[in-house]
């Protein structure tokens, strides 16, 4: 037993140096523009200098003074935001929060949602924010498996360049096409049109740089595949899943350069003091660190979690 495991242990030794010595192709960066994204300051990705047109006349003023503070006045109140961090399985412990936070009676309508990573994947049904929703994210983070989420390559793929990761996300892409559909798509923009955000954090590895989705954008221009494929660049763990092409433009894990993101919310000057509007909800919902089991060794459920908050 000890020589088999030596034996293959040399293998995947010899794999992996043989793979070290395999150039990966040549890429040309790719120069179209960002028609849906910016960097968290509100600026062009491909124009670091400029605002994004993502924002129109009216609103380029606002980001001096904030975008946060902006929404505001067009709400004439303070803002409910949240803001979901990535954490892999751990997004149950996001589910299970949120779902409880709403037996509650106390979880408001969220204005702005922001999500990264598992966050990505919690986002949208926190931003719409139903008990059916609510639903879904318990179904998601229960009842799927790894199998539901990668398939593994064998080691020789990787060697030969038959693979450029370690693990195949097909089954996540199709697990995402279930749960957002045109139907949730027509429900973001219909929120979209009263003034209500949905972001979303990547990393374009081309550019090194977070790019920030404006989701609800998106939906109103009814991009279904360019929305699932932002929710999916933005959970692939560089190495393990394959980057995600979006316009030429490679993209991984949001979480890889920034794990909480709320578009706006930050930028190049100070912004003004909090305004005097009503009390209003901030929340960031971190889950990479969390740690709450129901008894060692087993994987928190959403329904675990729910019954802290009751």
């Amino acid at each position: 037993m000890r020589h088999n495991n030596l034996v293959i242990l040399a293998g995947v030794m010899v794999a992996l140096v043989l793979a070290g010595c395999v150039s990966a192709p040549d890429r040309e960066l790719s120069l179209k523009p960002a028609s849906y994204a910016g960097l968290p300051n509100g600026h062009d990705p491909l124009n670091p200098d400029q605002i994004s047109p993502l924002y129109d006349a009216s609103t380029i003023s606002a980001l001096k003074d904030g975008f946060t503070r902006y929404l505001e006045r067009k709400h004439g109140r303070a803002l409910n935001q949240l803001s979901l961090s990535g954490g892999g399985q751990n997004g149950a412990f996001g589910a299970g929060f949120l779902i409880g936070w709403r037996e509650s009676g106390r979880r408001p309508q969220f204005d702005e949602v922001g999500g990264v990573s598992t966050g990505a994947l919690l986002a949208t049904h926190a931003f719409l924010g139903t008990p059916a929703d609510d639903a879904v994210l318990e179904e998601m983070y229960t009842t799927i498996t790894k199998d539901d989420i990668y398939r593994s390559y064998g080691i020789l793929d990787v060697v030969l360049g038959n693979a450029h990761s370690l693990k195949d996300t097909a089954p996540l892409r199709a697990l995402i096409a279930k749960y957002v559909t045109a139907e949730t798509l027509k429900r973001v923009a219909a929120a979209y049109a009263d003034n209500r955000f949905i972001w979303v954090g990547t990393t374009n590895i081309d550019y090194d740089q977070t790019w920030i989705w404006d989701m609800g954008l998106i939906a109103k221009d009814g991009r279904l595949e360019l929305y699932r494929d932002v929710l999916l660049a933005s959970t692939s763990f560089p190495i393990v899943f394959p980057p995600v092409e979006i316009d030429g433009h490679l993209f991984v894990d949001g979480a890889t350069r920034s794990n909480l993101i709320i578009a706006g919310s930050t930028g190049t000057e100070r912004p003004t003091p909090p305004s005097r509007m009503g009390p209003a909800t901030s929340t960031s919902l971190t889950t990479a660190g969390s740690r709450i089991l129901p008894r060692p060794c087993a994987r928190p459920s959403a329904r675990s979690q729910r019954r802290l908050l009751l």
